[in-house]
């Protein structure tokens, strides 16, 4: 993950915003290490598969986006993740603005 912010600090700094907002995400990490809950009830598909990922960040940035008045909340995949991630396909991002209309002021642009 030390990867990632570093690159979302190079974005965030490209697109003149000087805030960052660091979300405690240890509750995933949760998936990868069952002892601390016990036993999952399945086999993950591999080490980087997290049922919903996507919707879980997506969400947390929606929540935020709501309360920071922003206009666009931009996500970053790689070119491959829809070979192995059902939530990165432009139908998950279509259904995901219809309920963020629904659900908030704001609304989530793809690009």
């Amino acid at each position: 993950m030390k990867g990632e912010k570093t690159h979302a600090m190079i974005i965030l700094a490209k697109a003149g915003i000087k805030s960052f907002i660091n979300v405690n995400l240890g509750f995933i990490r949760d998936l990868f290490d069952p002892s601390i809950n016990g036993i999952l009830p399945y086999e993950l598909k591999s080490p980087a598969y997290i049922p919903a990922k996507n919707l879980i960040f997506y969400s947390i940035a929606i929540y935020y986006g709501e309360i920071y008045e922003a206009n666009y909340i931009i996500g970053g995949h790689n070119a491959d993740d829809n070979n192995y991630f059902p939530d990165v396909y432009s139908n998950f991002f279509n259904l995901l603005n219809r309920a963020i209309n629904h659900s908030v002021a704001i609304q989530l642009q793809t690009l």
